[in-house]
């Protein structure tokens, strides 16, 4: 993990990932393999996703890396459009988000809501499993998106 205390005021502990947003995996892998080593590589429909209030599938191209302390995620969006297509449109390839692991989200998710974030996706997997990525408030120092995950 890292000892950054940037996120200390929101409550989250330590980055656990940092993901990418990129258009084609295959030449992403060939631009991040030789940083980060190999990935492992699958697709995720995520059928029933909440986006922006309205049930969406969320279906992308994960790639994950575990060789360090952080774990490294490339995502490239499958069909269609989606949370990640606009950020691809808005911002480009390049970091997507930052993941924090927490005990129980969706009360985090209220608190967050509270400073000024936006809940953009979200995902309940189980009862004890989700995950949801939120928007910085504009004008602040937060990267672009956070993610929240909710597993035992």
């Amino acid at each position: 993990m890292t000892d950054d205390k940037r996120f200390e005021s929101l409550g989250l502990g330590p980055i656990e990932q940092v993901a990418y947003a990129v258009h084609n995996m295959e030449r992403a892998l060939k631009r991040y393999q030789p940083i980060y080593g190999a990935f492992e590589v699958y697709d995720a429909p995520n059928p029933g996703c909440t986006a922006k209030g309205v049930e969406v599938a969320y279906p992308v191209r994960i790639g994950t890396n575990n060789d360090g302390p952080i774990e490294i995620e490339l995502l490239e969006p499958l069909d269609g459009p989606s949370v990640l297509t606009e950020h691809l449109d808005k911002h480009g390839e390049g970091l997507h988000h930052v993941r924090f692991r927490c005990p129980t989200i969706d009360e985090k998710i209220v608190e967050l809501e509270a400073a000024g974030f936006t809940n953009v996706l979200y995902k309940r997997f189980a009862p004890d499993v989700a995950f949801s990525y939120l928007e910085a408030p504009a004008g602040g120092d937060a990267p672009i998106l956070i993610e929240l995950l909710q597993m035992p």
